[in-house]
């Protein structure tokens, strides 16, 4: 009962104290017409912030309730923003949802078994209908064409590179390029529309 307990109130905090805060200044990327360079900056890191902690906040509630009614749920989240590339990212986001589209989506469509550029368009595919699934507005579909096309990307990436050393500083910059490439795509979830994400792109890099 403790340890579902403390699994409650942690999710609670996540979300009221971190992920609401969080959202105040995320607000920008709704609204991007009045606000500067640096304020969309700082609002597409916001939302990052605010979307990880809202989601991993009731994450926890409910494996803390669930805890209390003697049921083990599963975890949906390990350290994502943590994580060297944007296939690692994947495996510890949303990990309900990323393995329902591996076993349901991907795997049916060929997985990995094809050619490489037949493995990458299966990626683009099911990333594009993950982004479908968030909402049918052309800002969803173009977040999932662009964590499609990160994916692929990567794919090339380690063929080109297979040899790669692992170390500290290589993984680090692995982690920093990740981050900021989905910092970026949440631009687009964040935006209500896709003229609205496109504007406020525009205007954090213009």
């Amino acid at each position: 009962m403790h340890a579902g307990l403390v699994r409650i109130v942690t999710g609670i905090a996540k979300k009221v104290v971190i992920a609401d805060t969080a959202s105040i200044a995320a607000h920008a990327l709704v609204e991007p017409g009045g606000a500067g360079r640096v304020a969309l900056w700082i609002a597409m890191y916001a939302y990052a912030v605010k979307i990880y902690y809202d989601f991993s906040g009731y994450t926890d509630i409910a494996i803390g309730c669930g805890r209390l009614l003697g049921y083990r749920l599963p975890e949906n989240f390990a350290k994502p923003y943590r994580q060297p590339n944007i296939a690692r990212f994947w495996n510890c986001w949303h990990m309900s949802l990323s393995s329902w589209i591996r076993d349901y989506l991907f795997i049916p469509l060929g997985g990995s078994r094809g050619s490489r550029w037949r493995t990458i368009v299966n990626l683009v595919l099911v990333m594009t209908i993950c982004g479908l699934w968030h909402g049918a507005n052309w800002n969803f579909v173009v977040w999932g064409l662009w964590h499609g096309a990160g994916l692929g990307a990567m794919r090339l990436w380690k063929a080109a590179f297979p040899n790669v050393p692992d170390t500290p500083i290589v993984r680090a910059l692995g982690v920093a390029v990740t981050v900021q490439f989905v910092c970026f795509g949440w631009v687009l979830f964040a935006a209500p529309d896709l003229p609205t994400a496109i504007q406020a792109l525009r205007r954090m890099v213009g």
